[in-house]
């Protein structure tokens, strides 16, 4: 047989006995690659696949049906993305292949093991000098960071962001491609926003030299103003068609960028601006923070959301979520990743608690947007007794498919989800393989929502279609399940924008208030129950205390007399001189009381002896 070459390195192929997904036993040419040995197939559809796709791109296609060929074709694609039309595209997952090429992770599996026992993470284009290609940056965003290069290296080495994957703070590396689309915009990020269309000395008023610094700052925050609008419209569309909550923090994000930029461009040192400036980089109390601090569910509309819930959802995952959201305050992300298992240190769980008259669970919730100040997990408990029953029955549900999945390895994910909700591989976003699962989801089934393999991560992303029972996507039962929340929310007469822009994320809201009357508006009680750091944050945002109770404060004050500091204090002492004095009474009284008693007995006593 011909040898199979991939990146110029022979490999000669041998025929060696497989087993198919049937069981049956085959003869086919496998090529050794180090100390694993790859299956040769005829790389017909993929092949083909890339022949198409791949015209006019930086990839060279020579012989669409050459397995090497297919080989090094993919390990560009899977490592390092390509070019095509003076467009740079990034590298591609599975879902990629999938979604622009129609490949599935099937078709792929003897690229990737070849490209695994090549043991290659990136492929590097190097032209006749040897020397690396320079990364693809279309020419107006290059003329325009050669032309800035001073400024922005004069603090490229300052801005840090928190890594997602390793949890620590690394230099910032996309500070060049951040100027850039401030003031010329992006095709991306977020689509269609067109930036400040100015130059940085026109935005910064550089040849405005009589102005003062002051009113060159508030000429900026003028300038920026409908900018930011825009960004943050385009950027909440964007994350809302991606089924993902919103946040409203990039803005910000770039802030941390352009303010020490424009610092070094106009020469005017940018301090601490108020929560309203553009310029803001006040996490606390940046965006719409306290904007809907009043927004109200009345105890007859959460009934009626409970019933309009329950109605049109048979599944009941619908009301599992805003039961556990009106007794925990969760976010959009918590209330779809909470683990079945039984919790343990560090991790996401349930456990029934038996210290109470009535059955209660405690619930462990990876917070996500706590790992921003160091807590990452948050722990509660459940008593409603729907919610309970809900819990139970998912827990056993899920006992029974581990118990059916040990009994009977020949179970698949397909016929486990039909039956009991769980999945015994996913696939894993960090090594792009299906892996043994070790935790299941409390709330839906199996990846019906964020990729089960991902429950205990810091950050969780959204299942892919093969992996559901529906068939759909995570992100589209996701944007299902928000479609029937607003429904019920506009049923129950809540009709104001936010209840259905932000459809998850008002339970939370709901949540504030229903506990806050329940327990007289004990702030600390609630805050610690719905795991806000502080209950500024609660009363500013989401549980404002009504102008009724604040009025009823103020009548039931307004006949106290008027004294002066001094005969507050004189008044203060004699209260307590007074609760002192009622408390020994009572001593007194008890003490009397007792003696009594002990007297009767020894009276009862001698006369029964006199018998």
């Amino acid at each position: 047989m011909e040898p199979i070459i991939i990146f110029n390195k022979k490999y000669y192929p041998v025929m060696e006995d497989y087993t198919d997904e049937k069981g049956i036993t085959k003869k086919a040419p496998f090529i050794q690659i180090g100390e694993t040995m790859v299956r040769v197939v005829q790389p017909r559809k993929v092949g083909d696949k890339f022949w198409q796709h791949l015209q006019g791109s930086d990839v060279k296609v020579k012989k669409k049906t050459d397995f090497g060929t297919v080989v090094e074709n993919y390990i560009q694609l899977a490592t390092k993305g390509y070019e095509q039309n003076f467009v740079q595209y990034g590298k591609m997952y599975d879902s990629d292949f999938q979604a622009k090429m129609d490949i599935n992770r099937k078709s792929l599996k003897p690229y990737k093991d070849a490209m695994e026992a090549l043991n290659i993470d990136e492929v590097i284009d190097v032209d006749k000098s040897q020397k690396p290609r320079e990364k693809f940056t279309p020419l107006d965003q290059k003329r325009f960071l050669q032309k800035y290069e001073k400024e922005i290296e004069g603090f490229k080495n300052s801005i840090k962001r928190t890594d997602s994957k390793k949890g620590q703070k690394e230099i910032f590396d996309k500070i060049d491609t951040t100027v850039f689309r401030f003031f010329q915009g992006s095709k991306t990020d977020p689509k269609g926003f067109e930036g400040m269309q100015m130059t940085p000395q026109e935005f910064g008023l550089v040849y405005d030299k009589e102005m003062p610094p002051e009113q060159k700052i508030e000429k900026m925050e003028e300038f920026m103003r409908p900018v930011k609008e825009e960004f943050n419209r385009l950027s909440e569309e964007q994350y809302r068609e991606a089924g993902k909550e919103w946040k409203g923090t990039a803005w910000m994000s770039m802030m941390g960028v352009i303010r020490p930029f424009m610092q070094r461009i106009s020469g005017v040192t940018i301090g601490r601006r108020p929560a309203e400036s553009p310029f803001s980089q006040d996490r606390v109390r940046a965006g719409h923070v306290g904007k809907y601090a009043d927004l109200v569910a009345e105890p007859d509309q959460i009934k009626f959301l409970k019933e309009c819930l329950e109605r049109d959802d048979p599944t009941k995952i619908a009301l599992f979520a805003f039961l556990i959201g009106l007794e925990m305050g969760l976010r959009n992300e918590e209330l779809f990743s909470i683990s079945a298992m039984p919790i343990a240190e560090g991790k996401s769980g349930i456990k029934l608690l038996t210290a109470f008259e009535k059955p209660t669970y405690e619930l462990s919730i990876r917070t996500r947007k706590g790992d921003w100040h160091g807590v990452s997990f948050h722990k509660g408990i459940v008593q409603d007794a729907t919610l309970v029953k809900l819990i139970q029955e998912r827990e056993a549900q899920v006992k029974a498919g581990i118990a059916a999945m040990e009994k009977n390895p020949k179970l698949t994910n397909k016929q486990l989800l039909k039956e009991y909700g769980i999945v015994r591989t996913s696939f894993d976003p960090h090594t792009h393989k299906d892996i043994p699962v070790r935790d299941h989801a409390l709330v839906g089934s199996d990846n019906e929502f964020y990729q089960v393999t991902q429950l205990q991560d810091k950050k969780i992303s959204f299942s892919k279609t093969a992996q559901t029972l529906n068939g759909l996507s995570g992100s589209t039962n996701h944007k299902n399940l928000q479609k029937l929340f607003v429904k019920c929310y506009r049923e129950a007469g809540l009709v104001e924008d936010y209840w259905s822009l932000r459809p998850f994320h008002s339970i939370r809201h709901i949540f504030a208030h229903y506990w806050l009357r329940k327990t007289n508006f004990n702030y600390e009680q609630v805050a610690k129950q719905g795991h806000w750091g502080a209950t500024t944050e609660l009363k500013r945002s989401y549980g404002q205390l009504p102008n009724e109770l604040f009025y009823a404060d103020v009548v039931s004050s307004f006949d106290n007399p008027d004294l002066t500091i001094k005969e507050l204090v004189e008044k203060k002492s004699k209260g307590r001189i007074a609760e002192v004095e009622a408390a020994k009474q009572v001593m007194q009284d008890e003490v009397e009381i007792l003696s009594k008693v002990e007297a009767d007995k020894l009276k009862i006593k001698k006369g029964t002896d006199d018998k």
